[in-house]
């Protein structure tokens, strides 16, 4: 009551302006996780796959430990995790 009289236009325009803020922290929060969710989605495509060539690989049935050893250090080569 009293406070239209008071804020009456100055009030509308504050509801705008704060409408708008809200719904540009709405738009940033779903843009970040759009964002890590698609990040999320190429890091298990990547896991995906790189575990599939990890189980398809031919680790030489019938060859020695050694064989097998350098078979298995290719592959963490190939996948940047050869440490040595």
């Amino acid at each position: 009551m009293i406070w239209d009289l008071i804020l009456g236009p100055l009030g509308a325009i504050i509801g705008g302006v704060a409408l708008a803020v809200l719904a540009w922290i709405t738009g940033r929060q779903q843009g970040k996780r759009n964002e890590r969710d698609k990040r999320a989605a190429t890091d298990a495509k990547a896991y995906r796959d790189k575990r599939k060539e990890i189980d398809n690989a031919d680790l030489g049935h019938g060859a020695t430990d050694a064989g097998r050893i350098k078979r298995l250090q290719s592959i963490a080569d190939r996948a940047g995790g050869g440490g040595n």
